[in-house]
């Protein structure tokens, strides 16, 4: 749906889910505007899953269920009057194995060129199959897309059995000669394609990241520790 707003208050969407139905709420809006936030909730309003994405752009989705069940999706802005467009699908998931990434999380948002990024995410195998062990693999781009995005490195994943998650650890070094720019976090799920899936087009989630050599915190013999006290203090 398009062109809905928010007020301040939050709005409220009741979606019902069949059993075996996987629910996946997609939440855009102009961030130069303002922000938003997007939380899947059951029925008696408890928050299940938060949306995670980048600025201007949240996804949330459910593993399914055997259960139907009754979702509550609900979008808040920060008191701004904000429009924003809202996609909601509901759908049978094929048989197989079907991974996904979502609650990516980065130890910084603001990195300096050849720093190390420390990650954390969920891979969600949302197929009825058990997974084997595979990697996942972490890239940035000056866009959402997938295409023209840079290979930082990969991070092993455990075996997921069917319709269940693992939460994932791992870090990546920027680039060396990354410009200071704002760049978008890719985390790919079986970046090497070695799981054979039932769909292979839904396996990218995405976070904010802000490269900048002069903005981040320059290490000294003692970081991390959250400390004024450098060494040129004269201490």
């Amino acid at each position: 749906t398009e062109g809905l707003g928010s007020c301040g208050n939050p709005d409220w969407f009741v979606v019902e889910v069949p059993a075996g139905a996987l629910i996946d709420v997609e939440l855009d809006w102009d961030s130069a505007e303002g922000s938003l936030g997007l939380v899947l909730a059951s029925r008696d309003g408890t928050p299940i899953l938060t949306g995670t994405g980048f600025a201007g752009a949240l996804n949330a989705f459910l593993i399914p269920s055997d259960d139907e069940r009754t979702v509550l999706v609900r979008v808040q802005s920060q008191g701004e009057n904000l429009q924003y467009n809202l996609t909601q699908i509901v759908a049978a998931v094929a048989d197989g194995t079907d991974l996904r990434v979502r609650a990516v999380d980065v130890s910084s948002r603001v990195v300096q060129p050849g720093q190390n990024l420390g990650l954390q995410f969920e891979v969600v195998n949302v197929g009825n199959r058990d997974a084997p062990e595979s990697q996942a693999g972490v890239r940035t781009n000056d866009t959402a897309a997938l295409m023209g995005s840079a290979l930082l490195g990969r991070i092993d994943v455990p075996a997921i059995p069917g319709r269940t998650s693992v939460t994932v650890m791992g870090s990546v070094a920027i680039l060396a000669d990354a410009e200071n720019t704002n760049v978008v976090v890719l985390v790919r799920a079986d970046e090497t394609e070695m799981v054979a899936e039932s769909n292979d087009d839904n396996n990218v989630a995405r976070s904010a990241l802000r490269i900048d050599s002069e903005q981040a915190c320059p290490a000294d013999q003692f970081e991390p520790n959250s400390s004024p006290h450098e060494m040129d203090a004269g201490l």
